[in-house]
């Protein structure tokens, strides 16, 4: 469940995009991405809440896997697994600080 057992919140949304989500899901618990992110090269910046239910760890798992100096990873605190619902200033000051690191 994204939101957690005890939740009022409901999903709101077509039957047919979440039924692509959950086929998309499904692909990927057979044919997972990450054995693919060592082939990447591009400046990567992976934004993790703190809450998140997934935990920041599969994050840093992400990171491990991406070629070393790739990925910068900025944990936001407080917050859960919808950042850009969530915290959308924050991420956006995130994507802001990172593409534009201090001279």
């Amino acid at each position: 469940m994204i939101y957690g057992p005890d939740t009022k919140k409901q999903i709101q949304g077509s039957a047919q995009g979440i039924a692509h989500v959950t086929r998309m899901l499904k692909s990927l618990h057979a044919d997972p991405l990450t054995p693919y992110l060592g082939k990447l090269s591009c400046p990567t910046l992976l934004l993790v809440g703190e809450k998140d239910p997934m935990g920041p760890r599969a994050s840093e798992l992400i990171r491990e896997a991406l070629p070393e100096g790739v990925a910068k990873l900025e944990t936001l605190p407080g917050r859960g697994h919808w950042l850009h619902v969530e915290a959308p200033d924050d991420v956006l000051r995130a994507i802001d600080a990172w593409r534009e690191p201090a001279a």
